[in-house]
């Protein structure tokens, strides 16, 4: 649900950590595509770290208001994979590992700013930080449902299912109104809180 706390300065932060994290998801998937066997996603354009290309509007929407969001899906041709289905399994849990380790990531540099920046700098810095490595975790664990315009839809594709880029935006939308109503926190609240308590701490 939309929190009633949003304000200016948590709008701003989730922002900035969005567009870290939308290039950096977008574009591991699609290299790791690319490395599989399937071009289309350098001919999409996807094989970039320019935030336009991996943004997608309801995941942004969504990660603004609640603090769960995702990046623009990766088209994928699973025949084209040289590994199969193992390359969809594989291309499912890219897009959730690599926002585990950004998330720890942001989280090792949280001392080094404390200690190399002036105090109001580094307090700043760091809460930003471990804010955007909660995002982060957040959209590790989404990333993992089989749902279209998430990462985890190349789990249908082992069961042959094939969704157009329509029935894909459709259903983009949808997810972004699902996760405004606060149903997707509480579906995935256990599983991320756990997944925070790991990496980033009480």
């Amino acid at each position: 649900m939309i929190a009633w706390e949003l304000n200016l300065q948590l709008i701003a932060v989730r922002i900035i950590a969005a567009l870290i994290a939308f290039p950096i998801q977008g574009f591991a998937v699609a290299y790791l595509a690319v490395k599989l066997g399937d071009k289309g996603p350098r001919y999409d354009g996807r094989t970039t770290l320019n935030p336009a290309v991996h943004t997608d509007l309801p995941g942004l929407l969504a990660l603004v208001l609640t603090g769960f969001g995702w990046s623009k899906p990766v088209v994928v041709n699973g025949h084209e994979l040289k590994s199969g289905k193992l390359g969809l399994v594989l291309l499912t849990l890219c897009g959730s590992l690599t926002m585990v380790a950004l998330a720890w990531l942001a989280m090792q540099l949280i001392t080094p700013v404390l200690l190399s920046l002036p105090h109001t700098a580094g307090i700043t810095i760091a809460a930003f930080l471990r804010t955007a490595a909660r995002i982060y975790l957040a959209m590790a664990v989404l990333a993992l449902l089989p749902l279209p315009g998430l990462a985890g839809r190349f789990l249908l594709q082992i069961f042959g299912v094939q969704l157009s880029d329509r029935v894909t935006l459709i259903s983009s939308w949808a997810l972004f109104a699902i996760t405004a109503l606060g149903v997707t926190r509480f579906l995935l609240s256990p599983t991320w809180n756990a997944v925070v308590s790991f990496v980033v701490g009480t």
